[in-house]
């Protein structure tokens, strides 16, 4: 028999469910084996493999479980889940949900001799914790639908100690890391190094083999296949000079964290770049627009102004994909170095460089003297894009009378005859007020016509400018990665 607790079998779940991106539920079998060593629980999804190991001296035992068990089983406490192998292959297992006993039984799954590991390398190298956020940052910078070049890979360089990544239109780098080896190899991106479930305050251990590179944390080991065919390419050919920054930008603090609250909220015109414009001509300002379907002949851009933030250099503004933007944010980069308003943007600290293609210049939203403006030292609400208020103004009775001079006619301003009086109009011939009413009815109904073809013909004319412009936003981006050779 084999126990787990309950808190680690949901450890285990959520852990193994982001080595492949599984839905609950759903996933690879999951072996569990006992010996005089201790627990071993490992799996393997694809090209990536793990094990969590609890050390301990027990009788040697293995049984394969269905990932189903995990989800089944479970929980916030540390209550025992007892595991034992039935006579028929199937595995029983037993725990206690709030006092209410608990027994399930699965099919057999697998039958195999030892578990599908790869074997481990034979030294490994000692790296500071924050080796875990820089796999995470660098691992979620890939493209794994890319044909061409190896993308959905990241690039472990052994003789530099650097790891890099990139989709096609961003870029990381990250230096100041030991690996093992001199050359560089890729292994596929998992987007596991970033949970919360891995140790935070622990040192990485990294090691090689012929086939893969292990990564070791606390009870942890992670096993990523090495893409030998894969191609990388060549991202440091693109990588300027910070001297050659024509124009920076250095965001204050709490400017940065106003910037990354509000840029998800700002109306785009664009769903699939979500484009703003970052302008730095004496004071940073990003503006954006709303979208052409949506919005009416006047509507008015947007304007964020940061005001404790201040550029330098030549007054330039860049039209950008705002997922960037905000990304270069999260990742705690409060600098920004411009060199033209069509080639890349970078951002770079002492030990990491992030870089990322714009949208063509052409399509840069220009200042207004009527933009909403919003900005950032004035605002404190956690919402800082304030909604329209429209207000709203009751009429009395009192205020409807008719009065040539057009003021409302009260007891003490009322025209009087000589009698002290009110003068009373004449009442209006009846069949001339009828007809003007069904003028009047006729001319709306016109109206209306005329307004509904218009805005067809508005709607019809602004989708076509949209796809207009979107075929040039594509074909800007296509020669843009094309001089970044992917």
């Amino acid at each position: 028999m084999i126990s787990l607790s309950r808190r680690l079998a949901a450890e285990l779940r959520s852990v193994f469910r982001r080595l492949g991106g599984v839905a609950r539920g759903s996933g690879p079998a999951v072996c569990i084996s006992t010996g005089p060593d201790g627990t071993h629980v490992s799996t393997r999804i694809c090209d990536v493999a793990a094990e969590y190991h609890v050390p301990g001296n027990l009788p040697e035992e293995q049984l394969w479980a269905p990932y189903l068990l995990l989800s089944d089983c479970e929980g916030k406490q540390d209550e025992p889940v007892q595991l034992e192998r039935g006579h028929d292959g199937s595995v029983v297992a037993a725990w206690s949900d709030r006092g209410i006993p608990q027994r399930v039984q699965y099919d057999q799954v697998l039958r195999t001799a030892k578990p599908d590991l790869p074997e481990r390398p034979p030294e490994f190298s000692e790296n500071p914790p924050e080796l875990l956020a820089a796999l995470h940052d660098t691992m979620t910078t890939t493209d794994p639908d890319s044909i061409r070049y190896a993308i959905g890979c990241v690039q472990f360089r052994g003789r530099s100690g650097t790891l890099a990544a990139t989709d096609g239109r961003q870029m990381l780098l990250v230096r100041g890391f030991r690996f093992p080896w001199a050359d560089n190899v890729l292994v596929p991106a998992a987007k596991v190094f970033g949970h919360r479930e891995l140790p935070q305050d622990q040192h990485v251990h990294v090691g090689r083999t012929d086939d893969a590179v292990v990564i070791a944390v606390g009870a942890w080991t992670f096993w990523l296949r090495i893409n030998k065919e894969g191609k990388f390419p060549d991202v440091d050919r693109q990588i300027p000079k910070a001297a050659d920054a024509v124009t920076r930008c250095r965001f204050a603090p709490a400017d940065a964290e106003f910037l990354a609250k509000t840029l998800p909220k700002l109306p785009s015109e664009d769903a699939f770049n979500s484009p703003v414009t970052l302008d730095l001509n004496g004071a940073v300002v990003v503006r954006a627009k709303p979208p052409f379907q949506d919005a009416p002949a006047d509507a008015k851009p947007t304007e964020v102004v940061l005001s404790q933030s201040v550029p330098s250099g030549e007054a330039m503004w860049i039209n950008t994909n705002r997922r960037y933007l905000a990304r270069a944010l999260s990742l705690g980069f409060r600098e920004v170095l411009l060199y033209a308003p069509e080639r890349p943007v970078m951002c770079r600290d002492k030990r990491r460089t992030y870089l990322w293609a714009v949208l063509g210049p052409e399509a840069a939203i220009a200042p207004t003297g009527d933009a909403v403006r919003i900005v950032s030292a004035e605002s404190t609400a956690a919402d800082p894009i304030p909604k329209p208020k429209t207000t709203r103004r009751k009429t009395t009775l009192s205020e409807t009378v008719d009065n040539p001079n057009g003021h409302a006619a009260g007891n003490g301003s009322a025209k009087s005859n000589g009698r002290g009086r009110r003068k009373r109009k004449q009442p209006a011939d009846q069949h001339q007020v009828g007809s003007l009413i069904e003028q009047a009815e006729a001319l709306r109904g016109s109206l209306r016509d005329t307004l509904l073809k218009t805005n067809e013909l508005l709607k019809g004319l602004k989708q076509q400018r949209q796809q207009s412009r979107m075929l040039e936003t594509t074909l800007a981006n296509l020669r843009q990665l094309k001089t970044l050779n992917v």
